[in-house]
């Protein structure tokens, strides 16, 4: 049986039952039009109902009022108002972690797994087509996203890695199994450890659930430590540089990766040792994408907009201006240009072309004039679309963990 476990109201359960998927009734497009209509109630406790409906209607509801705010109509104001509300609640929600309900007292195939996971997060997860009708017996319980994620691959015994936010299980991937703790949305993981002399070496990957956009992570040595348990008394080891404080971006699609260094004194009598930590991810908890056209007048988006472009030959130069959150007016500036990570130009067919370089040409407040440079193989017409994914709700997440059992090799 599969049950969403996430704390939006308006997904309800899903159940597997006589081999088919279930999904629950959500918000239809009349349902939310219906709604609306009794914003203009003359009844103040049918306004307030249908405020609260609109509101718990959640993600599907949100994308019928997005084009009703579109329309301009009289309720447009207060829609946004709406609109606002629900994406604050998702990514609180997200933020927070996703728990799922997997497994069962029958066998599955890997497919049927991924479907259910699927269905039940909204995230893109998906297994190769060799494994793809590969039974999977997994008894049935409710565990962290990434748990269960960590769990599927160990029990067919192929690995995973994170593309464009999309999980893929391929066996040409390495099997990941040293997570042992889910704090909220993250997944850490100690990947090796070394032992040279009196110091140890422990290598850490962290992973950011799909729907979280990361910027940069923050770690302070000073917030782990090693606890060997065997010595007595109980031996706790601190880092070797506990004054340590560093910033790290996403170094390829798999994501964080840092190490920290112990020193100990003491001969290590086991090499089975428990490690407690804590990290900080800056993030987006939620990214929309801001659509403008490459014809300044015709601006679509409110907070990003096409200044001018340039083509030349097979590059086309193009300066936009973002309006950021407030929020951001706090963020380092050596970091402020992670922000911009995440931008396209959209072509026919949904062909979408990334830019070679960027650059901050001017910043005033929160408001971002950015250089972007794209390589095109022909001539854009107005036509063609500006994608930025523009960043809601960006904080800064903390998270502590444990990880047991961490066993190490000497250093060659």
């Amino acid at each position: 049986m599969f049950i969403i476990q996430r704390s939006f109201p308006f997904l309800g359960i899903l159940s597997f039952y006589c081999g088919m998927f279930f999904l629950p009734s959500l918000a239809s497009a009349e349902d939310v039009e219906s709604l609306i209509q009794k914003l203009n109630s003359p009844q103040r406790s049918e306004r307030v109902n249908a405020e609260k409906s609109l509101i718990a209607s959640g993600k599907k509801g949100l994308k019928e009022i997005e084009k009703q705010i579109e329309l301009e109509s009289e309720f447009s104001f207060q829609l946004q108002k709406i609109a606002d509300t629900i994406r604050d609640n998702i990514a609180s929600d997200s933020l927070l972690g996703t728990r799922i309900s997997i497994g069962g007292n029958q066998s599955f195939t890997m497919q049927q797994m991924v479907e259910g996971i699927v269905e039940q997060t909204d995230f893109q997860v998906r297994v190769v087509d060799e494994f793809k009708q590969t039974p999977v017996t997994i008894p049935a319980q409710e565990i962290p996203f990434w748990k269960g994620i960590d769990l599927l691959g160990k029990e067919v015994g192929i690995g995973w890695q994170v593309q464009n936010k999309e999980i893929i299980f391929d066996p040409t991937f390495e099997l990941l199994t040293g997570a042992t703790t889910y704090p909220k949305s993250l997944r850490v993981e100690a990947v090796e450890s070394r032992l040279k002399q009196s110091l140890l070496r422990i290598n850490f990957r962290v992973d950011v659930e799909p729907e979280i956009t990361p910027y940069f992570l923050k770690i302070r040595d000073q917030d782990f430590r090693l606890i060997d348990k065997v010595s007595s008394p109980m031996n706790l080891i601190p880092p070797f540089n506990r004054d340590a404080v560093r910033e790290i971006t996403v170094s390829d699609q798999s994501g964080f990766k840092f190490y920290v260094d112990f020193k100990s004194d003491d001969v290590i009598d086991t090499n089975s040792l428990t490690l407690n930590g804590k990290v900080e991810i800056v993030c987006a908890a939620q990214v929309r994408e801001a659509t403008s056209s490459l014809d300044n007048d015709e601006q679509i988006d409110p907070q990003v907009a096409v200044l001018k472009y340039e083509q030349t030959r097979n590059l086309l130069k193009l300066l936009a201006r973002v309006k950021l959150p407030e929020e951001l007016a706090s963020f380092d500036s050596h970091r402020i240009t992670l922000l911009h990570n995440e931008v396209w130009l959209s072509l026919k067919e949904d062909q979408r072309i990334a830019p070679v370089s960027k650059r901050i040409v001017q910043s005033v407040g929160g408001i971002h004039d950015v250089e972007f440079i794209f390589k095109v193989d022909e001539k854009l017409t107005p036509d063609v679309r500006f994608i930025y994914a523009y960043p809601n709700n960006v904080t800064t997440l903390s998270a502590d963990f444990e990880v047991h059992g961490i066993a190490y090799n000497p250093a060659q």
